[in-house]
């Protein structure tokens, strides 16, 4: 109450000792400044990047693809080695995280895994900033999983005994696949995929798609679309599942989709093609060496010619005039 009567007695004193005309420019001082202020305060909110809508729903892997930094501290390698070590937790993590149109996350859920994993995950999530996304041209907010992989090794697992087995096979195979070798690389690629089918981990999850695209490249090749199809379609569904890079995936839906065409599937076709160019035009929108850039325009380049060609033959000559014109442009 003192304090109170206090400031009164001030404010009175104020309002008494200053003549109303220098008064009066004090307040419209006052006023200017708050109105600079707030001014300020809007753009500053606008610049900021937060949502006014919801985020697009946008691939995992094209999320992942965007991540510019992933910031960890001592900290947070000292308490993943407490989880997985000490107390022997280990699995999948997943976090779904709501990005900003800056590139920052402004929101990190725990999805799936253990509460100790998701928890540490979900704070990493936080620090990690993105390359901006748009769609036509124009900033916006996105929403996509995360995935994470923790726990002890696996020298003496059966995987990693697989994996021994697997990578002299896969090796041959991408070098006759390489070398365009012929009836040799179906048979090579077909031993490795055969053993890519013992890979369980996820972990091994990359491994699996890239025998499974190889030999589905090599049997397509070989005008054998129908067993091409089932191999297509398995390295769709393990990458799926995470854990590989974007142009794996990629590669994996354009050869379901070629596949698809080729057996006399138009739509499903098209609409993994399109899938798969979506997945190879978010390459373009981010740094990438290259080596990386001409690869990933290199398929994207093919999924559109053969998009063009499918489309071409249910009478789309407009849209496949388009899908060309692109191609022509990479």
């Amino acid at each position: 109450m003192a304090i109170n009567r206090l400031c009164a007695q001030r404010l009175a004193w104020m309002q008494h000792s200053f003549p109303r005309p220098r008064a009066f420019q004090c307040v419209t001082v006052l006023a200017k400044l708050l109105l600079l202020f707030l001014t300020i305060h809007s753009e500053s909110h606008a610049q900021s990047g937060s949502c006014t809508v919801a985020p697009l729903a946008v691939d995992d892997a094209v999320g992942s693809l965007h991540a510019k930094e992933y910031p960890t501290t001592t900290q947070d390698k000292t308490e993943l080695e407490i989880v997985t070590y000490k107390e022997r937790v280990s699995g999948v993590a997943v976090v779904q995280v709501d990005v900003d149109t800056r590139g920052h996350v402004i929101a990190a859920i725990p999805l799936d895994g253990s509460r100790q994993l998701t928890e540490l995950f979900k704070d990493e999530a936080k620090r990690i900033t993105f390359y901006p996304f748009q769609e036509n041209g124009q900033p916006v907010c996105v929403r996509f999983s995360l995935k994470y992989i923790a726990g002890l090794g696996y020298v003496d697992s059966a995987d990693a005994k697989a994996e021994k087995k697997f990578i002299p096979l896969f090796n041959r195979c991408s070098a006759l696949s390489a070398a365009k070798a012929g009836p040799g690389t179906v048979d090579q690629c077909r031993l490795a995929a055969e053993a890519a089918d013992n890979l369980t981990t996820l972990a091994n999850n990359k491994n699996r798609v890239a025998a499974y695209n190889y030999y589905a490249s090599a049997l397509i090749l070989g005008n054998r679309s129908k067993e091409a199809l089932t191999y297509a379609q398995k390295a769709v569904a393990a990458s799926d599942l995470g854990f590989v890079n974007i142009s794996d995936k990629a590669v994996a839906y354009g050869f379901r989709g070629q596949a698809r065409g080729l057996t006399g599937d138009p739509h499903g076709a098209g609409d993994d093609l399109a899938k798969a160019e979506a997945l190879e035009r978010a390459t373009l929108e981010v740094p990438r060496t290259p080596e990386q850039r001409k690869f990933d325009s290199g398929v994207l380049r093919s999924v559109l010619n053969f998009h063009a060609q499918l489309l071409t033959g249910l009478g789309k000559t407009a849209e496949a005039d388009k899908l060309r014109d692109e191609a022509r442009k990479l």
